[in-house]
């Protein structure tokens, strides 16, 4: 027996009922009702994979059944049994969304089997088909969150089916990892996406201050309030309230944000009535809250009410696989804003740019590729356009300290082809773009350079300046412009 969702067997028949049950028993497991009424019941209650129903019932029949439970349950397959003077009845059925029919008594029981096995399998398929649509659609909710990395999937699908519930939702995560986009993300797929999305750095506001911006003050609650003001909670209403770094939130304002959260009424600094509101929290911190609690930092039930669903944002070094997506994204986003060509990166680029740590995430490697983009004026992003902190650079006993983090074979590569490409343009430089002669000061013969070149894509551009092709007179110039190897 498998862990599927169960059959309903619906008959009034004692014999059918243990027929079918012990015939299904080593495939399945079943529920029995003894009317339609009583199977109505169950639909409620249970998901099953597919259901056999006798078409002639007491009270209800199986047709009404039919009917109210394709209303009730559309993706729920159902067969039908009947006897030989309802034939025609089943095929009615059928033509009403019915997936099979069976004759009592049965052909085999080998039969039975197999059409229930079908419409459960097909039941199964249906749902996951539904699912998927579903995670599909909301992924284009989802535009500025990049990912395709195995870590980024099972939080694409948290995101999708806590979106559309009122649970208060904690996204943790380093700093820069991008916790706002995914509160973004959540009221946008959820049903309060037509209402305000309003975000509140809690570390930016003293105690005093923050109450005033969550809940708003009367009129004389404190010196300067010289009018009434309501607070981002009030603002939020049927909406979603972005609390980013809830760990730094005082055990004052703790005690009255867990009354929001709680009852859904809070009060204006100064004021002694209470309101009520409809205000989905989302909350983010890169804290510990856990620690924070055994340190006495956070009230224990004020961290219980935050962590209802949690969403925690893996680092971008642990998310490699994405960066170049995520380059190529920032590439576009700011080329677009700043009105400037959309570079791409060199391979040697790209390979240090993976090979980085980014302690500062995601919203690092967006300020990088953004300085890249104001410093490349041709087509290919060097890495002179990256920090120092990304670009090579040696230590005191010459080596490249991003090279050292990495396995010898791998390190050799990559330092070869670091030096092979930085020398190949320096001597294409020195040689005005000439390769013949570029290649004479290498001491390389010139297939070899310019096989060299095609390999680290130096046949277009080189430091923002065209390669030159050779002269007509050069001692090796192609003798055909069909020549495979010519520029």
């Amino acid at each position: 027996m498998t862990d599927r969702a169960p059959i309903l067997i619906i008959d009034d028949d004692p014999m059918i009922v243990r027929v079918v049950s012990r015939v299904i028993g080593t495939h399945f497991r079943s529920v029995v009702a003894g009317d339609a009424e009583e199977g109505l019941q169950y639909l409620r209650e249970t998901n099953f994979a597919a259901a056999i129903v006798d078409v002639i019932l007491p009270g209800m029949t199986g047709i009404q059944f039919l009917e109210q439970a394709k209303a009730m349950r559309p993706d729920l397959e159902i067969v039908m049994m009947t006897g030989n003077g309802s034939v025609r009845t089943a095929v009615q059925a059928m033509q009403m969304g019915a997936y099979d029919y069976l004759q009592k008594p049965f052909e085999s029981l080998e039969k039975l089997v197999n059409v229930i096995t079908r419409a459960a399998e097909r039941h199964t398929l249906r749902r996951r088909n539904q699912e998927l649509e579903r995670l599909v659609g909301a992924r284009t909710e989802m535009p500025d969150i990049i990912g395709s990395a195995a870590a980024m999937q099972p939080i694409f699908e948290l995101i999708a089916t806590v979106a559309d519930t009122p649970a208060t939702v904690l996204v943790t995560g380093e700093s820069g990892t991008g916790k706002e986009l995914v509160a973004k993300s959540i009221h946008r797929l959820s049903n309060r996406a037509s209402g305000p999305f309003i975000a509140v750095n809690c570390s930016a506001f003293p105690e005093t201050l923050l109450d005033s911006e969550l809940f708003g003050h009367a009129k004389g609650a404190f010196t300067g309030a010289n009018a009434q003001r309501a607070g981002v909670f009030e603002a939020a209403d049927k909406g979603t309230l972005f609390l980013d770094e809830v760990g730094d939130i005082s055990l004052g304002t703790q005690v009255r944000l867990l009354r929001v959260l709680q009852d859904g009424e809070m009060r204006r600094v100064g004021e002694s009535t209470s309101i009520t509101i409809d205000t989905r929290v989302v909350a983010a911190t890169n804290v510990d809250l856990k620690k924070a609690v055994a340190d006495g930092r956070m009230r224990e039930d004020f961290f219980y009410r935050l962590n209802v669903v949690s969403i925690h944002l893996p680092p971008l070094r642990e998310r490699v696989k994405d960066i170049p997506e995520l380059v190529q994204h920032f590439i576009t986003r700011h080329a677009q804003r700043m009105g400037r060509p959309a570079s791409s990166p060199s391979p040697e680029v790209m390979t240090l740019l993976c090979q980085y740590s980014w302690p500062g995430n995601i919203r690092e490697l967006e300020n990088v590729m953004a300085r890249c983009v104001v410093l490349t004026k041709g087509d290919v992003i060097e890495a002179a356009a990256l920090p120092t902190t990304i670009r090579p650079s040696v230590d005191d006993k010459g080596i490249d300290p991003i090279l050292s983090r990495l396995p010898f074979p791998e390190a050799k590569r990559s330092a070869v082809d670091a030096f092979e490409r930085g020398y190949l343009s320096a001597k294409l430089k020195e040689a005005g773009g000439n390769i013949t002669r570029a290649a004479d000061l290498a001491g390389l013969d010139r297939s070899n350079f310019r096989r060299l070149m095609r390999g680290h894509g130096l046949d277009g551009e080189v430091s923002g300046e065209s390669v030159r092709p050779e002269a007509p007179d050069a001692p090796d110039a192609p003798s055909s412009a069909s020549d495979p190897e010519s520029l």
